[in-house]
């Protein structure tokens, strides 16, 4: 925006824009509050099935799959071999 306090429709229209997208973002976050309510009366299984849930996402899985895993090799009479990117633990 300007600093005289002219805008042009289209710096306007993204103004309101960005406006109402931030205001969904809030709303989501209110539900989600509300639907938890007071956060010590949540059930062992509520917090397990919330970090479950996370931790299972799309985008966590990835991320978790390339830091632990180095690489997959698949032989020629089809076993799977993987490599992490952590020693084992010697027993011991």
């Amino acid at each position: 925006m300007r600093a005289d306090g002219e805008i042009s429709k289209v710096e306007f229209s993204e103004y309101i824009r960005e406006g109402e997208e931030r205001k969904n973002e809030l709303e989501k976050k209110l539900l989600i509050l509300k639907q938890i309510g007071n956060p010590s009366k949540l059930l062992d299984k509520d917090i397990e099935s919330m970090v479950m849930g996370y931790l299972y996402s799309d985008e966590v899985l990835v991320e978790l799959i390339h830091r632990f895993i180095s690489e997959v090799r698949v032989t020629d009479c089809g076993d799977v071999e993987v490599s992490y990117h952590f020693r084992e633990l010697e027993a011991g």
